[in-house]
């Protein structure tokens, strides 16, 4: 659901505000259909859920019941124990009983179960809560939760539309008066979509000088973030695949920078001038590399 002035292009603004509400799970196949339909990238469109992701979601899934819980097996990647409180007695008589019923990992995309328990209800139950993780397992491939479907929007919103977040934590984003267009095309699919979900939108009507700081102090702090990583890797040295990562990542915030440029004038110079300083650096390493015939 779209929360906000309909037909943006009738409504002069300087940037939109979006946040988001979300509800519930969403398909991912009918999201991709439609984003392809609408002929946005598909480097952005969703992925499908790793499988140890969707491992750990159907075990946190089973362990919403508070008597039951999962614990990852140490020194073992995608493995997990479902564990089992059992509370006898009452007050200061009580007694607690921590059994484990079963183990779950993955080999490859394959599920695989050791059950633990040598009594026949215990077995049973065990075999019930691993059929249900199986189930939740295989929906989870091609099912985004709230938490999925939040990451997925921040990524699409920062890195696509070049928007930026407003408060440190995210949560609140403007978008560039250069991205409206694109911003929208995303919008319609999502509502198209997963209906359920709340996208909320407010124009900037004016860029004041309020919002002009805030943007600022936020791209700046993105910026700074980014770029010192990449200098931070330049001092270290890096190799010549790593260099090319780096580069891409530069450009991809000179590109995002510049849609802020009809909104702040000249105030992102100083940054613009830093990210095409590093830009030299690190193709002077690619040179380096290049002359030496150093390999990756």
């Amino acid at each position: 659901m779209l929360i906000g002035v309909k037909d943006h292009a009738a409504f002069p603004s300087s940037g939109w505000n979006t946040w988001w509400s979300l509800t519930g799970d969403v398909a991912i196949d009918p999201i991709v259909k439609a984003w392809r339909k609408a002929g946005l990238s598909t480097d952005f469109e969703p992925d499908y859920t790793p499988p140890g992701t969707c491992l750990w979601r159907a075990v946190a899934t089973v362990a919403s019941d508070k008597k039951i819980l999962h614990r990852k097996m140490p020194n073992e990647r995608n493995s997990w124990a479902i564990v089992r409180e059992a509370i006898e007695g009452k007050h200061e008589d009580a007694s607690f009983d921590y059994r484990p019923e079963f183990q779950v990992w993955l080999e490859g995309d394959e599920l695989n179960f050791h059950y633990r328990s040598q009594d026949p209800t215990g077995l049973a139950w065990a075999q019930e809560m691993a059929g249900f993780i199986e189930e939740k397992y295989e929906y989870y491939y091609d099912h985004y939760d709230v938490r999925a479907m939040s990451n997925w929007l921040v990524d699409i919103m920062t890195n696509y539309v070049h928007a930026v977040a407003l408060r440190p934590r995210g949560g609140f984003y403007y978008v560039p008066p250069a991205r409206a267009d694109l911003f929208f095309e995303i919008l319609a699919v999502i509502e198209q979509t997963a209906p359920d979900h709340k996208l909320y939108k407010m124009p900037v009507v004016e860029s004041s000088a309020d919002v002009a700081e805030a943007v600022l102090d936020a791209l700046n702090a993105e910026a700074t973030k980014v770029l010192t990583d990449i200098e931070e890797d330049i001092d270290k040295g890096i190799k010549k695949r790593a260099i090319r990562s780096r580069k891409e990542r530069a450009e991809e915030l000179y590109e995002k920078l510049g849609d802020y440029q009809g909104v702040l004038g000249d105030g992102l110079k100083n940054v613009l001038d830093q990210i095409i300083a590093v830009k030299a650096s690190l193709t002077e390493m690619e040179i380096v590399y290049e002359y030496d015939g150093l390999e990756d």
